[in-house]
């Protein structure tokens, strides 16, 4: 009775140390190489309650399946991977699964896929958990994505002659250059594509790396201002040349010959109205009109002489590239409307004019100005010079 005492006793223990965890040394000591670690694997496979990323605080829902990989589905609406059950070599990771995208590698989520030699993350990856691809111990590199931002204690257990690709700046970058990891820069080779601005849209340009999928979008402000540096000479026998100058509506200007060519008219000498042409190019699109004028030289009153109720008026002759002359009287210095007459003298040779009719008595100014008739756009039309300088007269 006494020795089936303490055989119970005994059999106690042993139950009771059994139901105790074993260590990380003892689970190493009690299972073969490699064979802990793909226990483990399966057990956090096998998960199917929620639990708190340390890293991230994010909620993870319970395990699902897609291919070979399961994951989760954290607070954000995100996945992490947690699990990989097949026996590839190279693995190129999912930047989406059934139309959510993968931000986070899961603690142990591949630890001990012996047989994995490379992996590749995709672009919007932004944490790696713990010990999440320690043991594979045939892994060579691993290419890790610009978005990384958090890599957990061990995340590649004592792996050192494996080799990081990297982007240069990167979390990664610095992750390696701190642990010791060797490690190359990994280049951006980017798609572009552009929607040109216009004189009323802005347009874009979009670059999406082929080898990372980031991609990057420049607005292109629409044009919004363009300029003649003049838009009126007068006639001095040469050709007259404007500049040109196109800005958009953020007040950057823009290069002639990369963003817009100009074209002039030819022989831009004589009076008349004269169009430039502006070819938006580049990243801009368009075609945009400017308009100068060339008007006639003016003239000057050489003598103003009174007569009864009137006066004589002469005027130095301007007859090239000019029709004729506008004389204009008032009572008023402003030249109102109402008090003001005009005579049109149609002749470039004639140098003389008597106005009548007027009030007696009366003090007048008098100016003058030439004027050339011109076809503009079919019809016909009057460039006029400057004015002369006023002159008064009181009539007799």
């Amino acid at each position: 009775m006494k020795r089936k005492k303490i055989l119970s006793i005994v059999m106690a223990l042993i139950l009771s140390l059994c139901s105790f965890p074993l260590t990380e040394v003892q689970a190493e000591e009690a299972f073969p190489e490699g064979e802990t670690l793909e226990k483990n694997r399966t057990e956090e496979l096998e998960k199917s309650v929620q639990e708190i990323t340390p890293q991230t605080g994010n909620v993870r829902m319970a395990n699902n399946i897609w291919e070979e990989y399961r994951y989760r589905e954290l607070e954000d609406g995100t996945l992490e991977i947690t699990g990989y059950q097949g026996n590839d070599t190279e693995l190129v990771i999912p930047a989406e699964i059934n139309g959510k995208r993968v931000t986070s590698i899961g603690s142990y989520a591949f630890g001990g896929c012996s047989s994995l030699t490379g992996i590749e993350l995709p672009a919007g990856i932004t944490s790696i958990g713990v010990n999440a691809f320690s043991g594979c111990r045939s892994l060579t590199e691993i290419k890790l994505p610009e978005s990384l931002t958090i890599i957990g204690d061990y995340a590649f257990g004592e792996l050192k002659d494996m080799e990081l690709l990297v982007y240069k700046n990167s979390y990664a970058e610095k992750y390696a250059k701190q642990y010791k990891y060797s490690y190359k820069y990994i280049f951006h080779a980017w798609d572009t594509d552009i929607v040109k601005a216009t004189t009323k849209k802005n347009g874009s340009i979009t670059k999406t790396c082929t080898e990372c999928a980031k991609q990057t979008t420049e607005t292109i402000y629409a044009v919004k201002n363009i300029k003649l540096s003049q838009t009126s000479y007068t006639y001095n026998g040469k050709s007259q040349k404007p500049s040109v100058t196109v800005k958009d509506r953020k007040g950057k200007a823009l290069k002639n010959k990369t963003d817009y060519t100009v074209t002039y008219p030819k022989n831009m000498k004589n009076v008349g109205n004269y169009t430039v042409t502006i070819k938006l190019k580049g990243n801009y699109k368009g075609t945009v009109k400017k308009t100068f004028q060339i008007i006639p030289k003016g003239t000057t009153i050489s003598k103003i002489t009174p007569k009864k109720k009137g006066f004589a008026l002469k005027w130095n002759k301007q007859a090239v590239q000019t029709t004729g002359y506008e004389v204009a009287y008032s009572t008023n210095k402003d030249f109102t409307k109402k008090a003001t007459g005009t005579i049109t003298v149609g002749k470039s040779k004639t140098v003389s004019k008597s106005v009548s009719k007027l009030k007696a008595k009366k003090k007048y100014y008098v100016k003058i100005r030439t004027y050339k008739a011109v076809k503009i756009n079919g019809k016909a039309k009057k460039l006029y010079s400057a004015w002369s300088k006023i002159k008064t007269v009181i009539t007799k």
